[in-house]
């Protein structure tokens, strides 16, 4: 078997990353002139050259000293690579030794399932993922978890069989081998989670119970601990909020007949009506065919009822493959009613259940955006779209004992004007327990109707008056209200309202850092806001942080190209976007607004991963390709984006006095340079490639992730007030540089550095934590 770890120092060398030992020799290398240097580097950055790159900061010019700021950085940088190549080769070995110990034991579908998690991890690590797959011992492993995973799905073992084709899926993802059957078990799982939902409790009560116990059984890896709420069970199934009749209440059959139809007359592929018939056939035999749901529906327990309903759904099956002309909408209409007659003399399924799969499943034949936006869901789809919502006004997580903690409230709330605080537990809401309560469930119940009144009921850690400190039960009665949410993030909070930013990475060379959390409502005002605060600070580099950006609106994202880029230029007349049909032929131009540069002419990084969607790969591909022609400066750095590159379009549909919408795929989006983002069906190629890619480990992704969003929360009080406990440590937003964790970002602050005049000229700026 070949060995990944020896080889890696080779793949240091290979790269022309040259060691901290090295530093020392800088002064041997012939140094560039200014101009020539920075031109250079980022020259080379632009291609992707990244042993061009070491050479050039390499031959840094002689002003850039070992002691100036920007000497520092460079040799940090180096540091920060040879460390996380030392670490890879730790973490590689570790996670090849807990690999081989799982398959050396005892076989069984869980010690299968972890032997795969130890593989994708692995697949993480590795420089050379291909010739990971072609391994003899991972081959081998993933015949047999493929097999289990069949054997899981014909013996009703859903959860089993979902989480084997899952890491399957994480392992060969490039392939996409196994993603028809992540989707198929997904679907599943979602129905018993919505009808059944204490079966699907203990389902996954089953799971972590079968996995604690076979952790116990396993040898002691060093330096792998499991936590201790890695022990314990879920808690107690609360059924609060979990009916699935109120979820369902209002659909009937011309909310589906009217969301199929729209699906087939504007879906981009043009996707035949038998294929979104059958669809809608297939998800309906998957409901009445997963017996977790016989006491939810008896009439699917009852064998000669279930026989007869199946041999209904075998004959209209077989009907549209007799069809002598492509189906259109009257046999939607046509399998409806008889689907709907056949359910009623047979398994009496909830007629809104029964019209609820088939619509999922019609829809989801057509691709994998395609949807029904149910009326329970509309809420939830507003607030992600439009970055607005009716609530109280918190941030919420499950902390590692699955309590409802508040990460933090948001300011100006209902929420934070009434004192609640970062840390809170959330016990009850309206005088019922949310022990067991899932996230979506806490959000469902939180949330609500403009106006209306909610009862959280918080604990916390309160001071005694004789000293000490005591967990008491508060009670906030609270009114809902509208709720925006802030998606332009700076630097480093220095307040407690939600534009209380600093805007510098590094203020003395003033490099300014923006995230976009999402494209919304106010994204760009937000977004000119903090423009207007750099720029009267001075800005001489920007990075702009699009990692694990869903994306949003598109006329945001134009809206955000538009600061960059001028409207009177040549390169591709100022498209930022443009949308086609099937045919390939452009059905919409977007471009950019003229005079709305604020940003032109100042160097700009920005940073992407597989987290970045949609609207934020417009951007990034938009900037690319503006950059390539010349018009402005800015380089991509990072992970290879989603690949999300469609267009939603969403119609409204009323039933029953409820709100409901579908979503139709309707177009797909091309870059400027006639790039296609989209990841199709078995395609190679899609994205935003990021012109210098620079890769993260899990555990430093992981680690910056955790770092990042503590460093975003300040406790306050209800009015509005920093609160700093005793013994309270914050987190530091510059240890993502200073201790080599987030790499792409110090990439980013690097290459901004160089460009410019002052660091290069041997200023002595530096980059060092800073109190709040």
């Amino acid at each position: 078997m070949r060995r990944l770890a020896p080889a890696l120092a080779g793949a240091v060398l290979t790269f022309g990353l040259p060691s901290t030992g090295m530093a020392a020799g800088v002064a041997s290398v012939r140094a560039l002139a200014v101009d020539d240097w920075s031109a250079k580097t980022w020259s080379a950055a632009a291609k992707g050259d990244r042993e061009a790159l070491m050479e050039a900061l390499q031959r840094a010019p002689e002003s850039v000293g070992p002691d100036s700021s920007l000497g520092r950085s460079i040799a940090h940088l180096r540091s920060s690579l040879d460390s996380r190549e030392a670490k890879r080769a730790e973490e590689i070995k570790r996670v090849r030794g807990e690999l081989a110990t799982t398959l050396a034991g005892e076989r069984s579908d869980l010690s299968l399932s972890m032997a795969l998690r130890s593989a994708v991890e692995l697949s993480m690590l590795s420089i050379d993922k291909p010739a990971l797959l072609e391994e003899p011992q991972i081959k081998s492993l993933i015949a047999e978890a493929d097999a289990a995973a069949r054997a899981a799905e014909q013996r009703s073992d859903w959860m089993m069989a979902s989480e084997l084709y899952y890491r399957l899926h994480l392992l060969t993802e490039d392939r996409g081998t196994y993603k028809d059957d992540v989707t198929r078990e997904s679907l599943r799982l979602a129905m018993i989670r919505l009808y059944a939902p204490e079966r699907m409790w203990h389902l996954k009560n089953d799971r972590r119970n079968a996995e604690i116990a076979w952790r116990a059984k396993q040898p002691k890896l060093e330096g792998k601990e499991a936590k201790a709420e890695d022990n314990k069970p879920l808690p107690k199934y609360n059924p609060m909020g979990d009916n699935f009749r109120e979820k369902l209440r209002g659909i009937e059959e011309p909310m589906i007949r009217e969301s199929l139809s729209r699906g087939f007359e504007r879906h981009v592929e043009k996707t035949p009506m038998d294929k979104i018939l059958r669809g809608g056939l297939d998800a309906v035999r998957t409901l009445v065919t997963t017996r977790d749901l016989d006491e939810v529906f008896p009439g699917i327990a009852d064998d000669q009822a279930r026989t007869a309903f199946l041999g209904f759904l075998d004959s209209e099956e077989a009907r549209l493959d007799k069809l002598t002309k492509p189906a259109d909408r009257s046999d939607l209409v046509g399998v409806i009613t008889r689907l709907v007659a056949q359910n009623d003399k047979t398994v009496k399924v909830a007629r809104e259940a029964l019209l609820h799969e088939f619509g999922n499943g019609g829809t989801n034949a057509m691709d994998e955006f395609s949807s029904v936006i149910w009326p329970d869901e509309v809420a939830r789809f507003e607030r992600n779209t439009q970055g607005r919502f009716v609530g109280v006004g918190v941030q919420i997580e499950l902390d590692p004992l699955q309590n409802i903690r508040v990460v933090t409230p948001l300011d100006g709330t209902p929420a934070q004007q009434a004192g609640i605080r970062s840390g809170d537990l959330i016990k009850k809401v309206n005088g019922e327990s949310t022990l067991g309560f899932s996230l979506d469930q806490a959000v469902d119940v939180i949330t609500g109707r403009e106006n209306t009144s909610v009862t959280l009921t918080i604990e916390r850690e309160v001071r005694q008056a004789e000293g000490g400190t005591k967990r008491e039960e508060i009670d906030f009665k609270l009114r809902r209200a509208r709720i925006e949410v802030v998606t332009v993030k700076g630097w480093r909070k220095t307040g407690t309202r939600e534009d209380d930013w600093d805007w510098f990475v590094d203020s003395q060379n003033k490099i300014g850092y923006v995230r976009l959390t999402q494209f919304a409502d106010r994204t760009d005002k937000e977004f000119d806001r903090a423009i207007d605060a750099m720029k009267k600070a001075g800005l001489n580099g920007l990075i702009l942080d699009l990692r694990y950006n869903p994306g949003g609106l598109l006329d945001k994202a134009v809206e955000v190209v538009s600061r960059f880029v001028d409207g009177g230029v040549k390169s591709y007349d100022g498209v930022v976007v443009t949308t086609h049909d099937k045919t390939d032929a452009r059905v919409q131009v977007e471009n950019v607004e003229r005079g709305r540069a604020s940003l032109a002419g100042i160097p700009v990084v920005v940073l992407v991963n597989e987290g970045s969607a949609s609207a934020s790969e417009i951007v990034s591909g938009a900037l690319q390709d503006y950059a390539r022609s010349g018009d402005i400066k800015a380089l991509i750095v990072g992970q290879r984006s989603y690949g999300k590159g469609s267009v939603q379009n969403v119609w409204p549909m009323s039933s029953a006095g409820v709100r409901a919408f579908v979503k139709i795929t309707t177009q797909y989006y091309k870059l400027p340079g006639n790039r296609m983002i989209h990841r199709r069906k078995n395609s190679t190629t899609w994205g935003v490639d990021p012109d210098l890619s620079v890769e993260m480990l899990p555990t430093q992704i992981s680690d910056a992730l955790t770092i990042r969003l503590a460093a975003d929360v300040i406790r306050q009080d209800e009015n509005g007030q920093r609160i700093v406990a005793e013994n309270e440590s914050s987190s530091d937003p510059d240890d993502l540089l200073n201790k080599g964790i987030d790499m792409q970002l110090q990439h980013a602050v690097v290459l901004l550095q160089t460009q410019v005049p002052a660091a290069v000229a041997g200023s002595d700026a530096r980059i060092t934590p800073r109190s709040n």
